[in-house]
């Protein structure tokens, strides 16, 4: 396991994706590799994987590229982002957050 650094000082970052046993889907490994990571000594971290595949990073920062992303390496960055602005801020940035809509109550009739 030393190919992925030293466990005191490395932190590993899971996406909390899963298809939740669909037909047609392969099981994904998430929990395999939390756990195989967790017994080798490695702190394991699931991170909110919400739009990190779909969000631009530099159209975020005020400048306009006209650019095919591969959807795994833009989430990579993305993912990487959201941790960086986490631990700085001790939230995850807005652009990356799940609205959930207010609930509407229509009365009793």
């Amino acid at each position: 396991m030393m190919k992925f650094g030293d466990p005191t000082t490395t932190c590993i970052l899971i996406g909390d994706w899963s298809v939740n046993s669909q037909k047609c889907h392969a099981p994904t490994k998430g929990k395999g590799f939390r756990t195989m990571f967790r017994r080798a000594g490695y702190a394991v971290h699931l991170v909110n994987e919400h739009k990190t595949s779909e969000t631009c990073q530099l159209n975020l920062n005020g400048k306009v590229v006209n650019r095919l992303w591969n959807r795994d390496d833009l989430a990579t960055m993305n993912i990487k982002s959201v941790v960086m602005e986490t631990l700085q801020n001790n939230e995850p940035p807005t652009r990356f957050r799940k609205i959930t809509p207010e609930p509407v109550f229509a009365g009793f009739k």
